[in-house]
């Protein structure tokens, strides 16, 4: 569009330099001839890109003899439509110019959304990994609670940035492994029996796995797996 805008540009000025040799009175045939043929060629142009409007302004104003051109009143018309002509090409540029800007800016926030998405994958890959040593420690310290203290708002934060990522299947897992270590971990004077802890170790697994492999609707059949282990803990929220 934009070398289209100065092709245009180009025969416009053609045009008014002709029109400024008429006006001085150098009214020569030729100079009315090219006027004649630059008119028709610049309202072709423009009815052929669907400038249909100024096209037809310029093919009404084609002259029909020498002395048409050589009015005043009409070379007065001419300028007022070649302004005229300026300024939709001058709209055309400015459109194509606001339509680069806004391709720009949703190519910085599409950069940005996957920059996001990165980060807080990445985060919720290591926050997983930490649950799974966190367990670890608490039944190594024979039910420390302190090792898991940390560990409910974690999971927390990532079910989430998950939601915020459209990943909400994972989200609510996330969360029902957070709610479990609640209550039959934190919230409970005996410590979980050591299946128990494995089972949710599975789940947490299960739930890295799918973070790992990018979330495809291909590996959903992981997020199953997680279901089944956290059903197993006979958690209510799990669906």
């Amino acid at each position: 569009m934009r070398s289209l805008s100065s092709a245009i540009r180009e025969e416009l000025a053609g045009i008014e330099d002709t029109m400024d040799l008429i006006e001085r009175g150098c009214g020569q045939e030729d100079h009315l001839i090219g006027l004649q043929v630059s008119l028709c060629k610049l309202a072709k142009t423009l009815t052929m890109v669907g400038l249909v409007s100024v096209g037809n302004l310029l093919q009404e104003l084609l002259p029909t003899s020498p002395s048409q051109s050589l009015d005043s009143q009409f070379l007065a018309r001419l300028a007022e439509a070649l302004l005229h002509v300026e300024g939709v090409v001058a709209g055309l540029e400015h459109s194509e110019y606001s339509q680069l800007q806004d391709q720009e800016s949703n190519c910085f926030v599409r950069h940005q959304l996957t920059e996001a998405r990165i980060v807080v994958l990445g985060e919720a890959k290591a926050t997983l990994v930490l649950a799974k040593r966190a367990i670890a420690a608490y039944l190594d310290f024979q039910g420390e609670r302190l090792h898991l203290a940390n560990v409910p708002v974690s999971l927390d934060a990532v079910r989430g940035g998950l939601w915020f990522l459209g990943l909400e299947h994972a989200a609510s897992l996330t969360g029902a492994c957070a709610d479990c270590i609640r209550s039959q971990m934190l919230d409970s004077q005996q410590i979980p029996a050591e299946p128990t802890l494995e089972t949710l170790a599975d789940a947490l697994t299960c739930l890295e796995y799918y973070l790992e492999g990018g979330t495809p609707d291909s590996q959903l059949h992981i997020l199953d797996l997680a279901t089944e282990a956290l059903r197993a803990l006979t958690l209510p929220a799990v669906a």
